[in-house]
């Protein structure tokens, strides 16, 4: 495929155009990738998020500094293929329950915690945000929608944004931390606003790849 000009970008559009060709040429073509040594399915429909490491740096990022998840219970947020629950179930989780509004993304997790056997560890519901959450967590992890990559799910990212940093308190324990992606080319800006306004006060990782600059926001609660 188009990895190479992924691979190659220096600026966020280049990123994009090349992320497009890519993404595009995975319709109809189901894959496997691995993230911290974790394999998981990739459906061939474009709209579910491929959390590649070749072709993002968010997923890799998240579970870089999410760390340890022993006996940890973990909320991940936008899950996607399932990959970052995977992740945390196979790393000693107490209990892990994966959102999604999407619903081939949900096939998708749902697959995926069935193939690594974790559906006594991990719980995957359809959720718009935290409608359905009803409970308190260790760790929140949430690979938010940013930039035109989502827009087949009609949303408006700035709003989905603040709805998060509005309401992810009530879901947070005590000395718990929040885990938040964002890249250049997406709303980070909208992001680093909300944040000031709320008062909240993140460590704001960063790391260049790809030609785009990735952030990682982490709250300790």
């Amino acid at each position: 495929m188009f990895y190479e000009e992924i691979h190659k970008a220096q600026s966020d559009r280049e990123y994009m155009a090349a992320w497009r060709k890519v993404n595009l040429a995975r319709e109809g073509q189901d894959t496997f990738i691995t993230l911290n040594n974790c394999e998981a399915y990739v459906s061939g429909n474009p709209e579910v998020f491929s959390p590649d490491p070749a072709m993002t740096n968010a997923t890799q990022m998240l579970l870089n500094i999410a760390g340890d998840f022993t006996g940890k219970s973990v909320l991940d947020v936008g899950t996607g293929t399932g990959i970052i629950s995977i992740v945390a179930g196979k790393n000693n989780a107490r209990a892990v329950l994966a959102t999604d509004i999407h619903e081939p993304s949900l096939t998708c997790a749902r697959y995926n915690v069935e193939k690594h056997d974790l559906g006594n560890i991990v719980t995957i519901i359809k959720s718009d945000m935290f409608e359905n959450v009803k409970e308190r967590f260790d760790l929140i992890i949430a690979n938010l929608p940013f930039g035109d990559i989502y827009n087949h799910l009609d949303i408006d990212r700035n709003s989905v944004a603040y709805q998060f940093f509005a309401n992810v308190r009530n879901y947070i324990n005590e000395g718990g931390r929040i885990l938040v992606a964002s890249a250049s080319f997406g709303n980070v800006e909208e992001v680093r606003k909300l944040i000031g306004e709320m008062n909240l006060e993140p460590i704001e990782h960063k790391e260049k790849k790809f030609g785009v600059e990735w952030s990682v926001f982490e709250f300790c609660m």
